[in-house]
């Protein structure tokens, strides 16, 4: 009580003016609290610490822009694969993820695309996938690979193996034709078999160091499937 008595007292020897600055020291020291806290709610602070919360940012799914000149496809790999192989093909004007925009194997659409780039496409074989000729619409453009692109299953039984400089092709039947790209944007060279070719084993009639490309045909002009240990693609 004499507490209370004492500090009326001092106050009534302060000036106007000191009182008014001392209420507005007073006041700043218990606004500063609120506004801390106010801070805190609206920019995500939480904890003793004020930890910052990081926001969760919503990336919008958008497309890119089409290719003002036609796309042109400078390479493929690998050259044989089964479903579920990844494949890439590489090249320029393929457009940043346009809508627009197909891939096709052997006329069958291609939807398990994993990336579509200006200067690369990925993809995986899909499970019904087919050999033949890779070609992709963007826009209005389109190209083709002129190299088809080998499919083979659990259930293909030819095979090829190639240790330098022979090839040699095991379990074939009616076989005729073999194009092989030693270059891969040069012509192919062209092995027209005559007899065709049924047998356990049989090498190629030709004798190289390298190959980049290689594709079997029969005698209807069809192509042959066949596999390959992938650590003996070139």
């Amino acid at each position: 009580m004499n507490l209370i008595v004492n500090l009326l007292k001092t106050i009534n020897q302060f000036s106007y003016r000191q009182i008014i600055i001392t209420a507005l020291m007073i006041g700043t020291l218990f606004l500063i609290p609120v506004l801390l806290i106010v801070n805190q709610q609206r920019h995500g602070y939480t904890g003793k610490a004020a930890v910052l919360v990081t926001p969760i940012i919503i990336t919008p799914i958008t497309t890119g822009r089409l290719p003002v000149q036609p796309p042109v496809i400078a390479g493929v790999k690998p050259y044989l694969g089964k479903p579920g192989d990844e494949v890439v093909i590489w090249g320029d004007n393929f457009g940043d993820n346009p809508t627009e925009k197909k891939l096709f194997l052997d006329q069958q659409p291609i939807n398990s695309i994993i990336s579509w780039v200006s200067k690369e496409i990925r993809f995986y074989l899909p499970e019904q996938a087919r050999s033949g000729q890779l070609r992709l619409t963007v826009g209005h453009w389109q190209t083709t690979w002129d190299k088809p692109l080998t499919v083979y299953t659990d259930k293909t039984i030819t095979q090829l193996s190639f240790q330098p400089p022979v090839i040699t092709v095991k379990n074939i039947t009616d076989l005729k034709t073999v194009r092989l790209w030693q270059v891969i944007n040069q012509p192919p060279k062209i092995i027209e078999l005559n007899p065709v070719i049924t047998a356990s084993s049989y090498q190629l009639p030709v004798k190289i160091d390298s190959y980049q490309w290689i594709a079997l045909e029969n005698s209807a002009g069809q192509l042959i499937s066949f596999w390959q240990d992938p650590l003996e693609i070139p």
